[in-house]
């Protein structure tokens, strides 16, 4: 069962980051996929992905983003965050 809690706020971070981004960001279809995992009751999964996303691309985070992600990882009980280390890219 979907946890509609994390799901909505994954969406709500993908959503920022995609606004933050623009349209022609190279990183906006893998975002899209973190939704795509959260909305099918894979939230944990998902914010795995956000995290790898966040680094692969070097995605700039306002430290509010990056503390509502390590409070879903705690959640979760996943040290994503810590291993992906995006805390490089809080802005």
């Amino acid at each position: 069962m979907t946890n509609s809690r994390e799901v909505d706020e994954i969406r709500s971070l993908v959503r920022e980051l995609r606004e933050a981004l623009g349209p022609c960001d190279p990183s906006l279809n893998s975002l899209s996929t973190v939704v795509g995992l959260a909305m099918n009751a894979e939230e944990d999964v998902a914010l795995d992905d956000l995290c790898h996303v966040i680094e692969c691309f070097r995605i700039p985070l306002t430290g509010e983003q990056f503390d509502r992600i390590n409070r879903l990882a705690e959640h979760f009980d996943s040290d994503i965050p810590g291993h992906t280390r995006i805390e490089r890219f809080v802005r």
